[in-house]
This record gives C-alpha cells, sequence and structure tokens, in this order.
C-alpha cells in the first residue's frame, strides 16, 4: 500500500485591516434580517361574524341617538334571517321602548315579549295609542327608567294607582293647562303603589306634591315649576318639601320657578336637613324666600351653590336687594359659587356674599353689565374671599381690561395670587393675551 500524501498546507490568515493603527474601526456586520413574518388577516366578513359579536356591534348602535323613522332594533332585525334570528335572541337590543302616538301596539308586544322579563327603559310621549299603552302599564314593575311627555295632568292619570319596585329614574314633563276641565283635573298622587328604588327624579311643570312616594334613596332631584298666578294648587308646601326631601340622600337638587306656596318658608322652625347634599341650584326668588330656605337648611356636605335669576322669580325686585337678606351660613364645606344673570349694582352686595360664603375657592358671575364685573373684580381685588383661586365671568362681551387687571396684580401684592381666570369667548380673544403675564387666562365653556 503507498503511502498516504501529506496534507496540503493552510494559506495564510488574511490581514485583519481593521486593527491598522491608520484605519478607522468598522462597525460588526449587521445578523441578516429574518424573513418577513406572514401578516395576520383581522378582518373577516359580516356573514362569518360570531353571533356574539354582532350583539356587540346591535348593542353599540343601540345606544346612538334616535333617528327618524324606525328603531334601531327593527332595521338591524330586517337586514337578513342571520341577523333577524341574532336580534330576537338578544333581550337587551328590545329593553328600549319608545311609545307616542303613532306607535303601533303590536311593536309594543313584540318589545315586550322579546325583552323577556329583563328591565325596561320606556320613553312615552302623550297620548298613546290606548292598546299600547295598557300593554306596557301591565310591566310597570319592569320599568327602570321613566321619560314621560305628557300634554296636561290628564296624560298622566294611568300612572297614579301603578307599583314600580324596579324604578330608578323618573322625568315627567307636563306644561301647565291654559284652560284646565275641571272633568279631567284630578290631583291624585303618582306611583301611589310605591315606588322604593327612585334614584333620580326630574319633574318640570310638577311638584313633589304631585309624588306619593318619599324620595330618601333619590340622590339627583330637579324641580322646575312656574304654575300660573292664578293657579298655586302645583305649589308646594314646606311640609311637603321636608317630609319628601329631609334626612335623605339627595347629592344634588335642583329647584327653579316658583316652586313653594306664598309664605311656605316662613310657617315653622322645622330644619331641611340634608346630610349627603353637595350641589344646590336655587332661584333667587322676590321677596326673600331663597334666603329663608337657605336659612333652613343643614347640609354639611355643601360644596357648590348656584343662583339663577330671572324677571319672572324677581317679579320686579332686584337682585341687590335679594342678595343682601342672606346671612352667614353654616356650610363648610362649600367653596364654589355661581351667580347666573345677576346684574349687581352694589359695591355692599358683594361683600355680603364675602361675609355670607367667606370660605370660597371658586366665584362664577354671569350677567350683561360690565359695571357688575367691575365692582367684582374690585372686591377680589380688596381681600374678599382669601381663598379664592378661581374668577369666572360668563357671557361679558364688553368686559375692560384695567379692573382686571387691577385685580390680578392686587391679589399678587397681597401675597394671594389667583390661579386661573375663565372668559366667555370674545373676552377670551381680546383680553387674554394682554393678561397672561398675571395669571392663566382660559376660556370659560
Amino acid at each position: 500500500m503507498s503511502p498516504r500524501p501529506a496534507p496540503l498546507p493552510l494559506p495564510p490568515p488574511l490581514p485583519d485591516y481593521t486593527r491598522w493603527p491608520d484605519t478607522p474601526l468598522l462597525p460588526p456586520a449587521e445578523p441578516p434580517a429574518p424573513p418577513p413574518a406572514r401578516a395576520v388577516r383581522w378582518t373577516r366578513p359580516i356573514a362569518a361574524l360570531a353571533p356574539e359579536l354582532l350583539c356587540l356591534i346591535f348593542h353599540a348602535g343601540a345606544a346612538l341617538p334616535p333617528a327618524p323613522g324606525l328603531p334601531f332594533a327593527v332595521l338591524v332585525a330586517h337586514v337578513s334571517a342571520r341577523w333577524r334570528r341574532t336580534a330576537h335572541a338578544d333581550p337587551f337590543l328590545w329593553t328600549r321602548l319608545h311609545v307616542a302616538p303613532g306607535t303601533p301596539p303590536a311593536r309594543v308586544a313584540a318589545y315586550l315579549a322579546r325583552a323577556r322579563a329583563f328591565p325596561l327603559d320606556v320613553v312615552l310621549h302623550a297620548p298613546a295609542p290606548p292598546a299600547a299603552l295598557t300593554a306596557l302599564i301591565a310591566h310597570a314593575h319592569r320599568w327602570r327608567t321613566l321619560d314621560v311627555s305628557a300634554r296636561t295632568r290628564a296624560d298622566l292619570a294611568p300612572l297614579r294607582p301603578l307599583t314600580a319596585p324596579l324604578l330608578a329614574s323618573l322625568s315627567i314633563r307636563c306644561p301647565p293647562d291654559p284652560a284646565p276641565d275641571p272633568r279631567n283635573d284630578d290631583r291624585t298622587l303618582l306611583f301611589s303603589g310605591g315606588a322604593p328604588q327612585l334614584a333620580h327624579v326630574h319633574l318640570d311643570g310638577l311638584g313633589l306634591n304631585a309624588l306619593s312616594v318619599p324620595l330618601r334613596a333619590a340622590t339627583r332631584v330637579s324641580l322646575l315649576a312656574d304654575p300660573p298666578p292664578d293657579d298655586r294648587r302645583d305649589a308646594m308646601s314646606w311640609e311637603a318639601f321636608h317630609a319628601s326631601l329631609s334626612g335623605g340622600a339627595v347629592r344634588t337638587l335642583r329647584l327653579q320657578g316658583a316652586l313653594f306656596a306664598p309664605g311656605a318658608a316662613e310657617d315653622g322652625d322645622t330644619t331641611l336637613a340634608l346630610p349627603a347634599l353637595m350641589h344646590l341650584e336655587l332661584p333667587l326668588c322676590a321677596g326673600g324666600a331663597t334666603a329663608r330656605l337657605l336659612s333652613r337648611l343643614a347640609a354639611p356636605l355643601l360644596e357648590s351653590l348656584h343662583f339663577r335669576t330671572s324677571a319672572d322669580a324677581l317679579a320686579g325686585a332686584d337682585a341687590d336687594a335679594e342678595l343682601h337678606l342672606l346671612c352667614p351660613r353654616s356650610f363648610p364645606a362649600l367653596t364654589r359659587l355661581t351667580l347666573d344673570c345677576a346684574d349687581i349694582r352694589e359695591a355692599s352686595t358683594l361683600t355680603t356674599l364675602a361675609r355670607a360664603f367667606p370660605r370660597l375657592a371658586y366665584i362664577e358671575l354671569a350677567g350683561t353689565r360690565a359695571h357688575t364685573a367691575a365692582l367684582l373684580c374690585a372686591a377680589v381685588g380688596g381681600g374678599a374671599w382669601p381663598r379664592l383661586k378661581e374668577v369666572a365671568l360668563r357671557e361679558w362681551e364688553a368686559l375692560d381690561e384695567p379692573p382686571l387687571r387691577a385685580m390680578l396684580a392686587a391679589r399678587r401684592a397681597a401675597d394671594r395670587p389667583l390661579d386661573r381666570v375663565l372668559l366667555s369667548g370674545p373676552a377670551h380673544a381680546r383680553l387674554g393675551p394682554a393678561l397672561g403675564a398675571l395669571a392663566r387666562v382660559e376660556e370659560l365653556v
């Protein structure tokens, strides 16, 4: 056997030019890029969507504001056989009923059947067809919310004997009848069977004396009543108002119009205790009615107070005279005050407000006279409300710069600067750049 040949010598190694002194260092070679990942197709044809996804889409559409024509649930049920089966199998899609004068009774019956036993949200525009109203009232024990727009008190007659154990929100609008029919003017209380879960109440044209339900569980109450001067049957007595609300859980209370009978808040010395009240909105009424109501109120958690003024409520009196009747009140948590459309003419009125509500951190004034804004600026700059941090002036298109500049400079000099000044759109565009060096100036929305 011939001897094995010797292996060939290896070639010399290549020179490493990166190590030469006169060669700049080169970056290391990047690893090769991996192949592009396969794109995932997230879209699917509508016909392939699972019924659960279709239901979510239907719920989002049903939550949109209603459009003229057929309800959303009826529309989607007519797209295809599959959509119809999915819509009919989803009871939540049929829990909101809108009943108007032209609503077919068969549609109401179909909604009630498809909603099964789930709670109902009812919107009722009187006069509803009798057959539709009868079918709806038979399910009053399932009502969760009720929104009624009535023409007269007679349209509310079907609600008088009802029991609504699940009703949590009630809204009724009933304008005063200029020529009431004595035969239909029944003042029987609504929901005489009870509505123990009622939490949100809005009555426009009615007082709390129209309900037979004590609002012990209510957290938000809004009353807008302005009965004709010659018809005071809708005006509440202080006793009825106190019995409905005192000691309850009301957190937001909004009163507007002539709610009380003349002198109703003057009789007796009963205190209205609202331990959970945080926001109160009152009309600035003539005759000191607003001041008397505040003097009877015990609300240790009250944070925000809003006065609304109108020519009807003041009945010829001026805002200064009514605000001068306010006495210092023990509202330790009150930090926000809003005066809506109050044209104040006297500087002493603002002194009265500062004495009655000394802990304010925010004050908002809305009106039409620049003189009122100048008085407020002078009071704030003069040291009123030491804890004040924000001033808002609404709808003052003719507001002048010097009073605002003097107010901001005086607060800075007293080491009590304002954090923010809020102005309406035209005033903000005109004065914002000039006052930006003294405080943060923002547009009031």
